[in-house]
């Protein structure tokens, strides 16, 4: 039987796809060391405007809240009514989380939950995201909200009534196990929780508020820090044992290194399997970098012990990816930089076989077999991976088409190339091999 040669093409039809795989990659949690993501001393004392002392951003007193004598240096006191200050964005990743604050209640008003840092759209439970606050249910105890795995938890501690016109320190700490509250270094209440912390990155940050307006904090605040890591029992009594100016992750006087990520830039787009150069600027004031470990989540990607800090990320699958770098100091101090969010877009697969039928076509050919073999196997001889029935198209313009989308989609990752082969009364004959194509 003779047959005209037979050719197929990639289509240039863009299948949009949503791939979920499995991350195939070492693995290691932020969980071991303190990582200290952002923290407001609130030290300036004057103007409108105060320092993240981590990353360097800029948050703003809203509305007259004012300036007051704190725990340690300054702090800024709030009215109870209006006042409170605007963060920057801000997201904590992966499966762990520490908030502490320096509280001196002047008030608790009835019904008044007040926050002291809050991440929420609201302030009902399912909104918030994470939130160290009091619960104003008759005893004024410490309260700590966290949504992760899928649900939003309160978690209320179940002693240490809180006093007024006291500076006392609360922290709330996630270990992807347990919630737990603290009250001056001692532990008020936990419960039980799982999940990886949800982002939100559209979503506000306040200092004495719940961002939408609500549950204002009577009273002052001083030295908020928000780590990605959870602190332990011992950490959070040092932090409340000694004056707020005192890192916790590092020995005494030892300053956290300052840290930024500078490749690739927030909202990159890459084509899968990618490959993807991440970069980072490190220093420390008092000592020297150990170390710069780079993060997609809390997935550790790779470490660079030497500037310029750098790590080739390879294979990458769809997905949208936040990645972090984290700098560590000889001292043992960590610094998180800002999260900068990739997109993976999947690959652009085949999705139509376009095939010159035979010259026979009309009178010899039952129906056309689409065969895909991995890439480099003999197609002659070898077994294909994934056929499919093409049937018999019409011819349009000296070609044929059928839709192919369906087999393409359920190919395991790899490289491949497909052939068509013509079938009728008399035999088969097998077209050429297509170009290679990546799944």
């Amino acid at each position: 039987m003779c047959l005209a040669k037979i050719d197929v093409c990639l289509a240039k039809i863009v299948v949009c796809l949503v791939i979920v795989l499995s991350f195939v990659i070492a693995r290691e949690t932020v969980r071991s060391e303190s990582v200290l993501v952002s923290r407001w001393m609130l030290d300036e004392g004057t103007g409108t405007t105060t320092n993240d002392a981590v990353t360097g951003g800029s948050g703003t007193l809203q509305n007259g809240a004012t300036w007051t004598t704190g725990k340690s240096s300054a702090a800024v006191n709030m009215d109870g009514r209006d006042d409170y200050i605007s963060l920057p964005r801000l997201d904590v990743t992966g499966s762990a989380i520490t908030l502490s604050a320096w509280v001196r209640n002047l008030s608790f008003p009835t019904g008044v939950e007040q926050r002291f840092v809050s991440k929420a759209a609201d302030s009902s439970e399912s909104r918030t995201y994470w939130m160290l606050g009091l619960a104003n249910n008759g005893q004024n105890r410490l309260q700590f909200r966290l949504r992760a795995g899928g649900a939003t938890t309160t978690l209320i501690a179940s002693r240490g009534t809180l006093p007024l016109n006291t500076w006392y320190h609360a922290a709330a700490t996630y270990d992807g196990s347990m919630m737990r509250l603290y009250l001056n270094g001692v532990e008020v209440g936990s419960v039980a929780k799982s999940g990886s912390i949800l982002r939100g990155g559209n979503v506000a940050v306040h200092l004495g508020r719940s961002p939408e307006g609500s549950n204002y904090l009577s009273g002052a605040i001083d030295d908020v820090r928000i780590y990605s890591s959870a602190l332990t029992s011992a950490e959070i009594a040092a932090l409340a044992g000694t004056a707020p100016t005192a890192p916790a992750s590092a020995p005494p006087g030892n300053q956290p290194p300052s840290v930024s990520l500078t490749a690739p830039t927030a909202g990159a787009i890459f084509n899968a399997p990618a490959s993807i150069t991440l970069t980072a600027t490190a220093s420390d004031v008092d000592g020297t970098i150990a170390r710069v470990d780079f993060y997609a989540g809390s997935t550790l990607l790779g470490s660079d012990p030497s500037s310029p800090y750098s790590f080739q990320w390879t294979g990458v699958i769809a997905g949208t990816y936040p990645l972090t770098a984290v700098a560590r100091d000889s001292g043992g101090a960590s610094t998180v930089s800002s999260t900068r969010d990739i997109t993976v877009k999947p690959p652009t697969l085949p999705s139509t076989a376009v095939f010159t039928p035979s010259s026979n076509h009309a009178t010899a050919v039952d129906r056309y077999v689409l065969e895909v073999f991995t890439l480099g196997a003999n197609t002659t001889v070898a077994n294909p991976v994934a056929t499919q029935d093409l049937g018999k198209p019409a011819i349009t313009n000296g070609e044929c088409r059928a839709d192919v989308s369906s087999t393409i989609l359920a190919l395991t990752p790899g490289t491949y190339v497909a052939t068509v082969t013509a079938v009728g009364p008399g035999g088969s004959a097998q077209g050429a091999p297509s170009p290679q194509f990546t799944r």
